[in-house]
């Protein structure tokens, strides 16, 4: 990550983090390292790609859904009238989820 973001070697640092993720799919760290590649890089779409499947593969990490959540990955609660933690909008969003798919 280091070439990338200090050198500005995206792509040496982008390779690098990738092989880092073969050895060891399922560390945190590595998954926040090659998002911020792709973040320096100004390709958000791949690095939220990367947080998402990152959070899948480490058991939903903590640090990787702070991460995700700086992206802004969240839809409008169905009912703007209550707060987004309200029961009625996590179920909703849930069904939403299931129907539509991840926001994008």
């Amino acid at each position: 990550m280091l070439c990338a973001v200090a050198e500005k070697r995206y792509v040496v640092g982008e390779r690098m983090c990738r092989e880092a993720l073969e050895i060891k799919c399922n560390h945190a760290q590595l998954y926040l390292n090659l998002a911020e590649v792709y973040r320096q890089e100004g390709r958000d779409g791949d690095a939220i790609k990367t947080l998402r499947k990152g959070f899948i593969s480490t058991g939903y990490d903590l640090r990787i859904r702070k991460a995700l959540e700086k992206f802004g990955g969240h839809r409008r609660p169905i009912m703007s009238r209550l707060e987004r933690s309200h029961f009625l909008n996590q179920l909703l969003g849930r069904l939403r989820h299931s129907v539509i798919g991840p926001a994008a």
